[in-house]
Parts: C-alpha cells; structure tokens; sequence
C-alpha cells in the first residue's frame, strides 16, 4: 500500500511538468492514414487514373487500377469534382478552395477562392468549368479564376447540374427544371408535372447532358429515366430500366450514349472505394 501511495504521489508531482513540455504534443511524433473514405468520381487524363472524394483522399492509379497510390489532402477539403484541361487536372471543393495539379495528380497546389459560396457541383462541359452554388452558377477558367458569375433565378435547391452548350440545367425546386441561357443570362423554368410524359415526376435527383439538346434526368425512382428536348421542352419517358438498382447513382453521357453509374465496393491497399462504379448502358 505504501509503494502503491508512492508512485500515486510521483504521478501527481510529475504530470504539471509534463503538461508544461510542448514536445509531448508534437504531432510530427503520429503518423495517421486516412484507410478509408466515400469517394464521388474519378478522372482520366490520359495517363493517370483518379478517384477523390470526402476528407481530401485521392487516389491514383497509371495502370489502370492494378495499382494505387493514396495522396492525402487536408482533411476539411471536401472534393466535389476533378476535371481535365489537357494534361492538367482542375478541382474544386464545397467551400473555399479549389485543386490544381501540372503533374499527373502526383502533387496538388490548393488554390483559396475569393468568396465563401457553398458549392455543390463542378462540371465541365466544352473547354469551360462551372460550379454551382445555390444561388450562383460560377464560371472558372483553367486556372481556376472566376470570369463569369451567373445568378440563379429561382435558386437551386436539389444540387444538379448539366450544361448543353449555351444552356446550363439545373432543379430549381419540387418537379422543376430550370433552364439558364449562359449568353442572354435569361432564366426559364418548366414545370415538369405540367408536360405530356411527366405527370408523376417529382424530386430530381441527378442531371446529364449532351451537346445536342437532351437533358437526361431521374427522379425519385432510381429506375426511372426522362429525356427533355430543350428546343422544345418535349419529355420522353419513363424510360424503365430494370437492370438498374432502386439506389442512388449517377448518370453520364458520352458520345451520345447514357450511362447509370451505381456504386459498389472495391478494396485495393486496403482502403475501401466506394466510388468505383458498374455502368448499365440506358441509350
């Protein structure tokens, strides 16, 4: 009892002075990995292979996913998307910051943003980059400066984004869609339940876009899929795919083509990717 009393007294003389010794808290001393985190998208700029997403983790891949390599952001960049400009990769986050990397995404220069939006989308369409805001589409550059601001009129509210040429799609509200002229800077809004095709559409949940004037969109029902003729605001569908898992994905357009991306899981290094997808041919 008497040795236990000692040591207690010792602790209690001992531990002031420790807390007084800032080397004891030097973060140097821990080494922390990032093992696992939600990632959005990925990117392809010819040579390398990206993933990102939450807690600014991005990983890289030059052979096509047979390998990995993890490049760790600071932890409160939240990435919402990663696009080409020739070799060079462009990103932008949810508040304050956007990405540039001249080197393959090896390394990554943190750009600050001149103002305090929040972002929800970032897309590139024909050489130009947009991010959405909820009351704002910003234009970038490809050095991720602003040069053009357009205000949106109704705001947004359900956080998608297409562009088709001059025109940028967006969801204003319940069974909405909002149609943005990038050069007149005039707003239109359809009222989907309004349209032959479209009665029972209600919340959008993700856009797509080609350049010849469809806008492809879901609603509520993930199996579910509209084509909107924007020259003359006719809507197809539904068109029902059912391949396609009632859970939330993303929907793509290339060459003319529509693709629903859904999530699955795949574990490289021993990090789950949560982003890397199976796509079903729609179109």
């Amino acid at each position: 009892m008497m040795l236990l009393r000692g040591v207690i007294v010792a602790l209690l003389v001992t531990l002031p002075a420790l807390a007084q010794d800032d080397s004891l808290f030097n973060e140097s001393l821990y080494v922390r990995t990032r093992l696992g985190t939600d990632l959005t998208g990925s990117a392809y700029n010819g040579r390398a292979l990206l993933v990102y997403g939450e807690g600014g983790v991005i990983m890289r891949s030059t052979d096509w996913g047979a390998t990995w390599e993890q490049i760790n952001l600071p932890d409160s960049l939240q990435i919402l998307g990663i696009a080409t400009a020739g070799r060079r990769f462009l990103g932008l986050c949810y508040r304050g910051f956007a990405l540039r990397s001249d080197d393959d995404g090896r390394s990554w220069e943190i750009l600050p943003l001149d103002d305090t939006l929040e972002y929800w989308r970032f897309v590139a369409a024909s050489g130009r980059y947009y991010a959405l805001s909820s009351t704002q589409l910003v234009e970038f550059d490809t050095a991720m400066s602003v040069i053009n601001r357009y205000d949106l009129n109704p705001p947004d509210s359900s956080h998608c984004l297409a562009i088709s040429g001059s025109r940028a799609v967006y969801s204003p509200g319940r069974g909405k869609l909002g149609i943005l002229d990038l050069v007149s800077r005039q707003p239109r809004v359809l009222d989907l339940g309004s349209l032959p095709g479209c009665s029972s559409c209600r919340e959008i949940t993700d856009l797509a876009a080609d350049q010849q004037g469809r806008v492809y969109f879901v609603t509520n029902q993930w199996n579910n899929l509209y084509v909107l003729q924007l020259d003359n605001a006719t809507i197809s569908g539904p068109i029902v795919v059912p391949q396609l898992p009632q859970i939330p994905g993303k929907i793509h357009v290339r060459n003319g083509k529509c693709m629903h991306c859904s999530q699955v899981k795949s574990h490289r290094m021993g990090i789950t990717l949560s982003a890397m997808c199976s796509a079903t041919l729609i179109t």
